[in-house]
């Protein structure tokens, strides 16, 4: 499995605290079946200790901490990106080149505050596309709006936006409502990819091994592979996702 969307890096943002903790992670993602990680710190959040744009000192925390992994023994592959917060800076970031993408890739993982309205994640996700770059929503599941203009997420994928689903969500550990969401997504088609969204080693963890079976029982074995394995790989290769046909509301 490949997983897009982790905050594994130590120290970076709010997810793991220490060296000792990020390698544990990375040890328990690989023990689950996980062969590949990309490290998403939050970027451009408000307020925040870290803004995380591109920089020498990030990618150097990023390569220090793969050295350890190494050293450590752990045969995961690890690559870097940003979780990326859109604002009203977000065209000037894009325009200056600022934001890492998933694995050097031409796919940009976005997210947006829970109560963002249609029209604002719309704006932000087409300014993304004409920076000639492919938005990839992060846990839209998860906003207020999407359980209410489910069909606004149909348009969106129509208009060439990947759609990333949290595993807590599936899983319902973010309640029963978000539960309902994600699979009202599923059933849709609307899902591409499946991610932890990693935090820490104890809450929000790496394994992905309950929520791929949950998945399978869902939806099947093929439409799983997908998830999990084949487009999260495309998306760090750069390459062209395989989008399933979507089932409008």
């Amino acid at each position: 499995m490949v997983d897009i969307h982790t905050h594994i890096l130590p120290g970076v943002d709010d997810g793991a605290r220490n060296s000792e903790e990020a390698l544990c992670m990375a040890a328990a993602a690989w023990e689950t079946g996980t062969e590949c990680l990309v490290l998403t710190p939050h970027c451009n959040i408000p307020a925040a200790p870290r803004a995380n744009y591109r920089s020498r000192g990030l990618i150097e925390a990023f390569e220090r901490f793969r050295g350890a992994v190494r050293q450590a023994g752990i045969p995961i592959r690890l690559t870097l990106g940003a979780e990326v917060f859109a604002d009203e800076h977000l065209p000037e970031l894009l325009k200056s080149h600022s934001l890492l993408t998933l694995a050097g890739s031409r796919y940009l993982l976005i997210e947006f505050d829970f109560g963002a309205d249609p029209g604002t994640i719309r704006d932000a996700l087409a300014a993304v596309s004409a920076a000639g770059l492919r938005p990839v929503l992060a846990h839209p599941e998860r906003y207020a709006m999407t359980a209410v203009h489910p069909d606004a997420i149909f348009d969106w994928v129509q208009s060439g936006c990947v759609i990333q689903l949290n595993k807590g969500s599936l899983l319902g550990r973010f309640g029963n409502d978000i539960r309902d969401t994600a699979r009202l997504l599923l059933e849709h088609r609307l899902v591409h990819c499946i991610a932890s969204d990693a935090h820490h080693r104890d809450i929000r963890t790496p394994e992905l091994d309950e929520v791929r079976r949950l998945t399978e029982r869902l939806c099947g074995p093929r439409y799983t592979e997908l998830l999990f394995d084949e487009n999260p790989l495309r998306i760090v290769s750069d390459q062209p996702m395989r989008i399933p046909r979507a089932l409008p509301f």
